[in-house]
């Protein structure tokens, strides 16, 4: 079974950066390096949170 689910990203101070919604079947997502309003993010470590259902994780990524 496939399910939707979705993608967070983070600020190192846990404000919100961006929310994607991703269907049901999609294995790989590439985050662009924008916020939720289409502006670029600043070079740095953010934290991204994949959930699905009761499931989710958090790893932490470096944008160049």
């Amino acid at each position: 079974e496939y399910l939707p689910h979705n993608v967070e990203i983070f600020a190192p101070d846990g404000a919100p950066v961006r929310i994607m919604a991703i269907p049901g079947g999609i294995s790989e997502v590439i985050w662009d390096g924008k916020t939720a309003g289409g502006s670029n993010v600043a070079a740095g470590v953010y934290y991204v949170r994949v959930s699905t259902g009761k499931r989710s994780t958090v790893k932490k990524v470096i944008r160049l």
